[in-house]
């Protein structure tokens, strides 16, 4: 990229706080399911 890039729109406090919320959210969602979908050993009988 170069240093004289300028994106198409402007970073506001209100985009920011939406970004944050976001990364909330999925990080919430992330550590809910990685819980539920731990991997389980199963034994099998012979």
């Amino acid at each position: 990229m170069h240093s004289d890039y300028k994106p198409p729109y402007t970073l506001t406090p209100q985009i920011m706080t939406c970004v944050a919320e976001i990364a909330e959210l999925v990080g919430r969602y992330t550590a809910t399911t990685e819980k539920t979908l731990t991997p389980q050993v199963m034994l099998q009988f012979l």
